[in-house]
């Protein structure tokens, strides 16, 4: 038998003071393993965690002259999902990122959302909308950084709309307290002729969650998401993928990856859909990761649902170990053993941490997980 919302202790703590507002969330389920979305990731900690709803702003770095204020879409609880909908109540409007049509955007746009130790034990619910005007484009860097901050929970949604022949490069960098949690919504919709290229990383928490869903909504629109968990101790790191291809001749093309040490555990869901109106998709998704213990895991389920006959799709996953033969080999070329084991690992993030363009933020990702 499910366990309804209202008897865990985060209601409890978020709950006090908004009754009225929480009525049509009381009776929801609580995510558990029976529910196909949660199958791999527990959710029992959360369910105990008690915390104090609180608000912090983002930091805006060269937005300024294009932030505004919007109103959030309203929606029915059931199709946003329980977070999603925690995240409604807390945040009825959200600040807007509004690059005009035919505006290209020289300089990255960094978007910072920071704790500390001082918010300990607090909940946030941050909400973001960007909309890239016809034939605009910008490079987006997203930072959520609470690694100081634990038994927090953040539950965050960002709204992003592509206009015709609009080009982002988005990139999101989620670095956690061990004992945090953070579920975060990336909802993505493109129009003709659109074109995105995402990275995401995580370190994980002691629960994180990442839903991206992305809308290929006419013809020529194009996308590319990347992403790389890079796990350590008894951290763990969930991404779920969506991406609908509505309309024919459009692209997209997904690399996710996962390093994992330790008790470390990785879960990756990827869906493409074609629709029956979606001929000429071209569409890819592979998942691959790498143990360094032998206590890590990772569970892994891309996934194809096509009603199109005139398409090029395919998917997969692999899971593996370093190559002793290659450590033995550069060792036998002078390479001390912590070397060529950082090498190896650096050969396999390369294609995926390439996708990152900003020099400086490549440096201090690849210094991190090696």
């Amino acid at each position: 038998m499910n366990t309804a919302f209202d008897s865990t202790q985060l209601f409890k703590s978020l709950s006090q003071g908004r009754e009225e507002s929480f009525k049509a969330l009381a009776a929801l389920p609580w995510p558990n393993f029976k529910d196909e979305d949660w199958k791999y990731t527990s959710l029992n900690a959360l369910a105990q965690a008690s915390c104090v709803p609180s608000s912090k702003p983002f930091v805006f770095e060269n937005c300024q002259k294009f932030l505004t204020n919007a109103p959030l879409i309203k929606e029915n609880v059931n199709p946003g999902g329980l977070f999603k909908a925690l995240n409604r109540i807390f945040s009825p409007s959200c600040q807007m990122i509004d690059i005009p049509p035919g505006l290209e955007v020289n300089l990255p746009l960094k978007i910072v959302y920071a704790l500390n130790a001082s918010d300990n034990g607090k909940a946030f619910f941050p909400g973001l909308t960007i909309r890239l005007g016809k034939g605009a484009r910008a490079r987006i860097l997203q930072i959520f950084s609470s690694r100081n901050a634990a038994g927090i929970l953040i539950d965050d949604v960002n709204d992003i709309m592509l206009e015709p022949e609009a080009e982002l490069e988005l990139v999101q960098i989620f670095l956690n307290d061990a004992q945090s949690f953070q579920i975060s919504h990336t909802h993505v919709h493109q129009k003709k002729d659109s074109r995105l290229r995402m990275f995401q990383y995580t370190d994980g928490a002691n629960v994180f969650r990442n839903n991206l869903n992305v809308v290929l909504d006419a013809e020529g629109s194009e996308t590319v998401l990347n992403g790389l968990h890079d796990l350590k101790d008894i951290r763990q790191a969930d991404s779920h993928t969506f991406v609908d291809h509505v309309a024919p001749n459009a692209r997209s093309n997904q690399l996710y990856k996962s390093i994992l040490d330790g008790e470390s555990r990785s879960v990756f869901n990827g869906k493409i859909l074609v629709r029956r109106e979606a001929q000429l998709t071209n569409s890819y998704q592979l998942n691959k990761n790498l143990l360094l213990s032998r206590d890590a895991r990772v569970d892994t389920k891309p996934q194809l649902q096509i009603y199109a006959d005139d398409v090029k799709c395919s998917h997969g996953a692999t899971i593996g170990q370093l190559d002793d033969e290659q450590l033995f080999y550069l060792q036998t070329r002078g390479v001390g053993k912590d070397d060529a084991r950082k090498m190896l690992i650096r050969g396999f993030v390369d294609d995926v941490i390439n996708q990152v363009k900003d020099l400086g933020l490549k440096k201090s990702l690849l210094e991190a997980i090696s």
